[in-house]
Formats: C-alpha cells, structure tokens, sequence
C-alpha cells in the first residue's frame, strides 16, 4: 500500500489548522488552559495534556462532527495522539 503524503501547505495555514484543533480539544473538554499554550506535539494522553481515557473519548465523539469527517474513514483511524497528528 502507497504512503500517504499530505498536501504541501503555508507554516501560516498549518498554524491556524492547529490552533483550531486545540481549540476543539480545549472546547470540548472544558480545560483550563488556553487553545495557544497547547504545544502540538505534547502528547494528549497521559503525560502533555494529561487527558484519560473519558477525555480521549470525548474528543472521538466531538472530533468527527466539529471536523465534517467522513465517519467510515474515521472508524478506520486511530484516534490522533497530539494536536499536530489530528490536523
């Protein structure tokens, strides 16, 4: 099976896709920290962020709806485990 290569993109767009990411994880969570103070590539589970396994659950039901993706391709996906691998 081919790899998958994401589509080149701006440092600027990247930024904002995951400023939003950490936003819907922020949001939907209810966290005491702020969207920015989120480092992409800090773990969402366990160490980083600190989230259990409630959290990351929460964030699979959210995540597809607040994303429009395509809730069969998601099904074949793990759940991402930083902010930078969600975007």
């Amino acid at each position: 099976m081919p790899e998958l290569t994401p589509p080149k993109s701006s440092p600027t767009a990247d930024a904002a896709l995951l400023l939003e990411v950490a936003e819907l994880v922020v949001s939907a969570l209810n966290l005491d920290v702020g969207a920015a103070d989120v480092q992409a590539d800090e773990p969402l589970y366990g160490d980083g962020l600190g989230l259990d396994s409630i959290d990351i659950l929460e964030i699979a039901l959210v995540f597809p709806s607040a994303t429009a993706c395509n809730c069969a391709q998601a099904r074949k996906t793990t759940m991402p485990s930083s902010c930078r691998c969600a975007a």
